[in-house]
């Protein structure tokens, strides 16, 4: 089997490395997507405690 005829995967080959890619570009962007979602989080947090602590100080 030559290169090329791996590549080509008896016709099928373009389906098989689209899926390839896309599965690997989504395996790449979810952690991404992730720790976005965490940093989002913890500043969402850090506002509800800080407005919490100046509610308390006031009363």
């Amino acid at each position: 089997m030559t290169f090329s005829e791996f590549v080509n995967m008896g016709g099928y080959g373009y389906f098989i490395w689209m899926c390839f890619g896309m599965v690997a570009l989504v395996m790449f962007a979810e952690p991404l997507f992730l720790r976005l979602q965490r940093k989002a989080l913890k500043r969402k947090l850090d506002r509800v405690i800080r407005m919490n602590k100046r509610e308390n100080q006031s009363e």
